[in-house]
This record gives structure tokens, sequence and C-alpha cells, in this order.
């Protein structure tokens, strides 16, 4: 055998892709942009150039094309359409009226959100007695209902079908009168609401109407005939009775499918332009030797399967192997304007309609946003457990002894907490409330910050004047506490207001933000001054080094240092004009300590990916190198901010968020490794938990900059709305999966031999045709396709079947991330009929369409109410 150069092969048998011409090359770029089957062409161009550079070049276009172009469409379409709205909202008012009805209906918020309550809803038309009202309204009679329909769906998640020559109805006879069973106490159920609401009563609530359905069409499932049929759908829906369990999982739904008008709206717009991009595919194409196109519903699976990206160039290249060279070009147009039109307009307007959705009205989102803020402010009022421990000790302030006169102190600094033995405070009364306002503006009007919060009235009678008034006796310590401050602040002590320009509650023009903000800072602030004052360990690193010390004050200066990137005059506000201003931003991001932190991480990083199971950390002195280098710079790192800030009951102190923490388990975990360093790693050791650890090194990183640790922080903060969107999708799962199973449990098994229908015949061995390559090259003259000889088995499809529950929803999940669904369509069809087929499509729509795309809004939504607050 010897390799041989093919020539004057046409692009019929070479396949469409490929770089030689500039039209060859578009289209090779688009379809590798739509992620479908580019490795492929990345893996011919490693053969045939430089590996590094097929990579760089197929990576690049991946991130740019694919992830970057896509992210852009659907950003621009989500503004677009938000857009719109508003400009609708201000043409026809504010939407979501709230409709006539006969209940009188109030809006009422919480913390889960808002929604209408009716007033009259204990109002009842039926026949029952009073006690049966009680029993309908009880919490008892709804848990006793959400018991029932949760044990209908584990029991139903118990069937399972063997292929053991047994009869597939021995396999769920049992099953059939347990729900029979359950059919009966949920028939009862809905029964008992009748009489209890009156027929009216009833049938006015949504929610009634759907259990109203589902008791018509489990009762029609339970007929003999009828079971383990189509009617199945309707018993596996009762699991969607549960989301009654959770309000927070009722109220995602209600904002998801509730206004359903513009979310049914893209759905019929999507069917209608699937119907008619398929009837005209099927009269352009239909004449081909080519089953894709023959009737109508092949063609609305084939345009269906292209808007899924699933294999979508196999249609386009079959399609255009079967057509004239002249008209294969336009061929390839025609399909690259429809896929560019349904993946990038029309799936991104789902995400534009369910983020639309989850948007609330703009009064609504005002309250919530003042009332967040409120939130925030009563939590940032209170010290952490970790300083709020000390007021559960005595106070034992210091006291030292003075050899001068008090005339030689210029700067009297009077403790506050001290001053506050010899007054009390009082309640307001109306004579004072103008002398109190008056104080406040004059204390404001002086930018004095350090101030008493409530009025103050001393003990002991204050020396006889000419006028005594209530204002003399309130204000008396304040004034001698405020002029000890003035001295300070006029010979320029920093400590008592912050600086213009920083962070605090002063904005740069010197303004307070607002009073209420203010307080609560002053107060916070004070009760840490206070704590500082009357107990000596409080603010002293690890209880050893003092908090003055030159010591504590030299690791402060080392780690704090960072580069001034200050591109403003400190004095007169204008800005330098430097060059590389994001260079000077960049280095100013973090401190010193941590670039070198991050130059040590990201190279004990770089020396873990030379790591291999024959080339280990423990047999190279060079990678060992980088080990301790780590732990050793880390170890300081460490020292360094526990010694300046303390480690947990300071106010600065290093462990006080989930990073520190992660730090200090990356330290642990790297230091006991470099001290034990196993020679050998067997499976499931010690040894090898140690290695696996160690892999979490590179989250360091991410608590060192800020950037990036804000990213996590946000991504963190969305974990409610990406629970609730993964619940409904397992909700969803189960659903199909239980359908699956009852209807198509050990119906799929069939013989690898295809011309072998029955399971007796298929024994003994078949020739299996083998390909080698993916050009349509026909066999030579007295010639055969290469083949060999296996034995015949009668077993399921190699990846997926639906004999069980967990093989079930593992085959959904699958198809959840639109991989491997044409199999497990193709399968249906041809085992079972085309009619199956429905079933996959409907779950790909609802659960890779609508399902997926959860994922993002909720996220999005999450930012957005972030960003929002902030404003």
């Amino acid at each position: 055998m010897k390799c041989m150069k093919l020539e004057g092969l046409s692009r019929y048998i070479i396949g469409f892709n490929g770089f030689d011409e500039f039209v060859t090359s578009f289209f090779t770029v688009y379809q590798a942009a739509s992620q479908e089957g580019w490795v492929f062409i990345m893996y011919r161009a490693i053969d045939s150039l430089p590996g590094w550079r097929a990579v760089l070049y197929f990576s690049t276009m991946i991130f740019f094309l694919a992830w970057l172009v896509k992210n852009v469409f659907i950003a621009v379409i989500t503004e677009t359409f938000n857009e719109i709205r508003v400009q609708f909202q201000q043409m026809w008012g504010v939407r979501g009226h709230i409709q006539n009805s006969t209940a009188s209906q109030i809006l009422i918020g919480d913390d889960r959100g808002w929604k209408l309550v009716t007033l009259d809803e204990n109002k009842h038309g039926g026949l029952a007695p009073e006690f049966c009202h009680i029993i309908l309204r009880s919490p008892h009679f709804r848990l006793f209902v959400m018991g029932v329909i949760l044990a209908n769906g584990i029991v139903t998640a118990t069937m399972r079908f063997k292929h053991d020559e047994r009869p597939r109805h021995v396999f769920y006879e049992n099953y059939y009168y347990t729900e029979v069973g359950f059919t009966v106490l949920l028939n009862l159920e809905t029964i008992f609401k009748i009489w209890c609401l009156g027929w009216r009563g009833y049938w006015k609530h949504s929610i009634h109407k759907f259990e109203l359905l589902l008791v018509v069409g489990t009762t029609i499932h339970v007929m003999p005939g009828c079971y383990m049929s189509v009617f199945t759908y309707f018993q596996v829906l009762r699991v969607v009775r549960l989301i009654k369990a959770s309000p927070l999982l009722e109220d995602f739904v209600y904002k998801i499918f509730g206004p359903g008008k513009k979310l049914g709206s893209l759905i019929i717009f999507t069917m209608c332009l699937l119907i008619i991009s398929s009837s005209i595919s099927m009269q352009l194409f239909c004449f081909l030797d080519f089953t894709k196109f023959e009737t109508f519903a092949e063609a609305f699976m084939s345009m269906f399967q292209i808007l899924t990206q699933e294999a979508w160039v196999e249609v386009m290249d079959e399609t255009m192997l079967r057509t004239r060279s002249m008209l294969a070009p336009l061929v390839a147009v025609y399909f690259i304007l429809y896929h560019l039109f349904v993946t990038l307009i029309v799936l991104s307007l789902f995400v534009a309609v369910i983020l639309d959705n989850l948007e609330l009205d703009e009064d609504i989102k005002k309250l919530k946003q003042l009332k967040y803020r409120e939130q925030s402010a009563e939590i940032k009022e209170t010290l952490p457990f970790r300083l709020r421990i000390f007021e559960k000790f005595p106070d034992s302030p210091l006291m030292v002894t003075l050899h001068k006169v008090p005339s030689d102190f210029n700067l009297p600094k009077v403790r506050e907490s001290f001053m506050r033995q010899f007054v009390y405070e009082t309640e307001e009364d109306e004579n004072s409330e103008s002398g109190i306002k008056k104080l406040n503006e004059e204390v404001f009007d002086s930018k004095i910050i350090y101030r008493k919060q409530k009025p103050l009235k001393i003990l002991n009678n204050l020396p006889k004047v000419r006028v005594e008034n209530i204002k003399l006796k309130k204000t008396s310590v304040s004034y001698i506490i405020n002029d000890s401050n003035n001295q300070r602040l006029m010979l320029g002590d920093s400590s008592m207001i912050p600086v213009p320009g920083s962070k605090g509650p002063l904005k740069p023009q010197g303004t307070v933000n607002s009073m209420k903000q203010l307080r609560i800072e002053l107060k916070k602030n004070q009760r840490e001054e206070d704590l500082r004052e009357n107990h000596p360990f409080f603010d002293t690193p690890l209880f050893a080094v003092p908090r003055e010390s030159r010591f504590r004050k030299f690791c402060q200066l080392i780690v704090y240092a960072r580069y001034d990137a200050r591109l403003k005059d400190p004095l007169t506000g204008k800005e330098r004009k430097v060059q590389y201003k994001s260079l000077h931003n960049f280095l100013g991001l973090v401190t010193y300590l941590d670039w070198v932190m991050i130059t040590m991480t990201t190279l004990s990083c770089l020396s873990m990916m030379f790591e291999t199971p024959y080339y280990r950390v423990m047999e190279n002195i060079s990678l060992q190198v980088a080990e301790y280098c780590f732990v050793i710079f880390m170890s300081i790192e460490l020292a360094l901010k526990i010694l300046a800030d303390g480690l947990f009951f300071t106010p600065k102190a290093y462990v006080k968020d989930v990073a520190a923490l992660l730090d200090v388990f990356i330290y642990l975990v790297s230091l006991v490794f470099l001290c034990w360093m196993p020679k050998r790693v067997p499976p499931n050791s010690g040894a090898q938990l140690l290695m696996i650890l160690r892999c979490l090194r590179p989250l360091r990183i991410f608590t060192l900059v800020p950037h990036m640790r804000k990213v996590v922080y946000e991504l963190c903060r969305g974990f409610k709305e990406i629970l609730l969107v993964s619940t409904l999708l397992v909700l969803l799962m189960f659903i199909f999966a239980s359908y699956g199973v009852q209807l198509y449990g050990g119906k799929l098994a069939r013989c690898n031999d295809p011309n072998v229908t029955k399971r007796e015949d298929c024994v003994g061995v078949f020739f299996r045709r083998v390909f080698v390559t993916k050009m349509k090259l026909p066999p030579g003259k007295n010639e055969t396709f290469p083949s060999i000889l296996v034995p015949r088995v009668w077993a399921n499809p190699r990846r997926f079947n639906f004999d069980n529950i967990g093989d079930a929803m593992l085959t959904l999940f699958e198809v959840l991330s639109f991989k491997g669904w044409l199999d497990v369509r193709d399968v249906l069809i041809k085992a079972l009929g085309p009619a199956h087929a429905i079933y996959i499509h409907v779950y790909i729509f609802l659960g890779c369409m609508i399902g997926l795309t959860l994922f993002r809004c909720s996220q999005l939504t999450k930012e957005d109410g972030a960003i929002l607050r902030r404003d």
C-alpha cells in the first residue's frame, strides 16, 4: 500500500469546505463559526499545517465569530426590544392594567415579590358546610394533596423494563392498579373543591381549570385500552402542580409564563416561520433523490433541525450534492441566510421577551429599590459579630500618668465613652424640636462631622447664667466635644473627616450624600471608637502587636503600598497630561504585594501545567522550586497582612469573607503537600485527593484581582435564580422522562443487522460495511466497500434508552445540549412511526429554546437589578 495524491476530484467528491478560493473559504468560515463540524476542519488543517498555526487560527475564529458576535447580536436585539417597549409605554401608558373583576383585589409586596391578593377569596357559593371550607383552606389539606402527587410521581418513576424475553405488559400491570388509586383520590379532591366553592367559584381560577383538565385526561387514561397511550401526558403533568408547593418558584414561573401574550406571540411567529420555510423548501427540493424534503413533515423536521444547529451542515451538504453545479452556490446561500436569521435573530428574541417578562414595572421597581436601600442601611449599621464580641467584656480603658499641666496640651481629645457616663439621653419633646433642628443646622453649617446623634441632658445642674434654657442643658457636653474636634480639625488632623474624593459619607464637593446614611455611618464609627477606647485588645493583631506600634505601621506600609495612579492634580483638580493612562490605571489596580503574589501564583500554575503522570513534581527539581517559592511568598504575604490588620477580631481582619477562607485553605493544602511530598500517588488515596486540591490554586488570582472577584460575586448572587431555573428544567425533564418510560420503555431494542427485524432471528454473524473516509468515492471495478464480520446482537441503541427513569433523564439531559437528539428522533421514527417524533421536537423547543434561555435571562436580570440599586 502507498499514499497517492488524488487530483482532479470535484467538490461533489471531496466536499464543499476548504480554503482554495474566497467563496469556499467564506463558506467554510461561516460553517465553523456556527460551531458545527469545525473541529474536523481544524484537524484537517493540523494534518496539513504546523499544529500551533491551525489551533491559533480556529480558536481565535471561534472566540470572535461564535462567542463575541453572537452575544453582541443578543445584546443589540434586547436593547432594541426594550427601547420599543418604552416607546409603546409612553404612547399607550403603563402596561399591565388591572382588569375589572367581581372580586376586590389589592397589591401587596413582600420579600418574595409583588402580587394581587383577593379580598373576598373566602366567599363561596357551594353547598358544603363551613367546616368543609375550613378543611379546604387548611395547610394540612394542601400538604396531603401535594404528598399524593409526589407519591404518584415517585411510584411512576420506579417503573423499569428488561429485555429478558418476557412480554412488555408484565412490567407495568401492577402499576395500573396503583394509578387507578391515585386517580380516584385526585378526582375526589376535585369533586370536594367543586362542592365547597360551587361551579362558578371553582371555574374562575385558572389553576382549577388546569386541575379539571388533568382529572378528565387521567380518568380516560385509566380506562381499559387507554393505559400507557398518549393519554399518559395527563398523568405525568400532575407533577406540575408541585410548583404550588413553593411560592418562590410559583412567582418565578408566573413572571415568565404568566404574561403569555408576548411569549405566545413569539412562539406563534416561530411556528409560522418554520411552516413557511418548510413549504418553500419542500417545493424547491422535493424533486431530488433525497428524503429530507419529500413531504411537508420531513421538510418541517429538517428546517427545525437547522434551527437547533444540530448537523445543519449535513442537511445543506446533502442538498447541494444532489443539485447541479450551477445551482449549488444558490442552495448554500439559501440555507446560510435561513440559519443566520433563525439563530441570531429569532433565538435572540426569546432572550429579549423573557427578559422583558422578568422586568418589573417602573413604580414597583422604585419601591423595591427604596426598600433594598433601607435594608442595606440597616445591615451596615451593625458591626460584625467578630467585633461585637468585645461588647460582652467589661470596659477597661488604659490609664496613663501625665507630667504636664493641662494648658500644655494644644489638642485635647475628649473621650466620648467617658463623657457619656455623666449624661443621659431623653426623648425629644415638642418644645425642643425647633431648637434641636437649629442646632443640627449649625453643626452641619460648620461642617463638624463628629457629633452626638441625640440631644443630651446633663445630670448635674449647670452654673447659673443670665439665660438658662433647655437648649443649653442639652448641648453643653456636645460643645465641649465639638470644640476639641474643631481645634484638631483646624490643625490638620485628617482623621476627623474623610478626604474629598475618597469613598466616605461626603461627596467630592463636600456635601453629605444623605442624612440617614451619614447618621448610620457615624453611629457605626462611634461604636468602633468606643470599643477602641475601652478595650485595650481591640484592633490589636493577634492580641500581641500594639495598636500604634512602629512594627505594625511598617507592616501596614508594606501591605498597602501601591502605585499612585492619580491622573489629576490633587491641589488644582485638573487632569495631568500623561501617556499610557490605561497602563497607569492597570498598575494602580492592586498593591505591590498583591502584584507579587499574582505573579508568583501565575508562575506556580504554569509549572503545574507541565506535570504528567510520568513527570511528577516530586521527581523534578525545577517543578519543586516553583512549589517552594509559592509557599514561601504566600507565607510572607499572610504574615504581613495578619500583623498589619489582624487575623479575625479586628476591624480590617484578614479572615472576614469567603475569599480569605479560600486563601487560607489553598495555603494549608500547599503547605501540607510541600511537607509530605508523597513519592507515590495510588488511586483513591489521600495523596491523590491532595493533588486534586492543589488544582484550586488558580482561584487565588480571582481573590487578588478586584474585577475578577466582582465577576465571581455577581455570579454567586444570581444563585437563587439559577436554582429556580434548574428546578424548572429538572421538572420538565422528569415529566418527559416519565412519559418516555411508559411509552417507549422496552420498545427501542433491535438487531444490529438492519436486515433482521425479529428477535428470534437475531443470531449468528453478518458482514458490516466500514467507511474509512468522508469523501464520496465509489468503489473501483470488481471492488466493494470494506467490511468486517460481526455477531448479531439484540440490544438498545448504543447511547440511549427509555427502559427506566434514570436512563431516560440521562438521554433527555444529553438532548438538552442540542447533541444527539437526531439519533433519538430517527430511532423513534423507525421503531414506532413518524408521529412519535413530535415528542422529541416538543421537548427540544421547551427545554432548549425556552429553558436554557432562562439561565442567561436570570443572571442578566440579577446584574441589571444590581446596577439599578447602585444608581
